[in-house]
């Protein structure tokens, strides 16, 4: 509990990019975590700052970038009830990020660049063959995240969706990408 307490401590005291690495974070991160009165605590708790803050992070990337989410969440399963409060967090996803080497044609910005608006709807896994998919509507907000990527952008749109239904439909485009090969 110390632990937790002071790690949460120095998160919300200083800006995470000044911590050092990403993964090390993540990786101090899990394992206070995985005490499994811990993760019952995070849950009760989930604030905006300390840990959530660490958490907020990676759900900001994902999935452009799943595994500092996914490593988190391991971590934060100890039993049943945080089994299911885990289950229930990736049902419940608010923002989708993708990487971008140029600015889409679909896409009107502000004159900075910083805030995208989607103009058509955009089937997000067009290779899939299956039954299941996810359309991201038209009218989507999109936030470019500053001094990300090193050479195009990066971008959070504000779309909710259920994690369950993006990994089926990884699972889906990857058998149609098997099957035809």
């Amino acid at each position: 509990m110390c632990i937790y307490g002071l790690l949460s401590f120095v998160i919300t005291s200083f800006e995470e990019e000044t911590l050092g690495s990403p993964q090390h974070l993540i990786d101090a991160a899990c394992e206070v975590l995985s005490a499994p009165s811990l993760a019952e605590l995070f849950w009760e708790m989930r604030p905006n700052m300390g840990l959530g803050m660490v958490l907020d992070s990676a759900v900001g990337m994902f999935p452009h970038t799943t595994g500092p989410l996914l490593q988190l969440l391991t971590a934060l399963l100890s039993n049943k009830s945080t089994v299911k409060k885990v289950y229930t967090f990736l049902d419940k996803m608010s923002f989708y990020t993708e990487v971008y080497k140029h600015k889409p044609n679909d896409i009107v910005s502000k004159d900075d660049e910083t805030l995208w608006r989607r103009q058509t709807p955009k089937l997000l896994y067009p290779l899939g063959s299956g039954q299941t998919n996810l359309r991201m509507p038209q009218g989507v907000l999109g936030q470019v995240m500053l001094g990300v990527a090193e050479r195009g952008y990066v971008v959070r749109w504000d779309y909710s969706y259920s994690s369950w239904m993006l990994f089926t439909c990884e699972v889906e485009m990857l058998l149609h990408v098997v099957s035809t090969a």
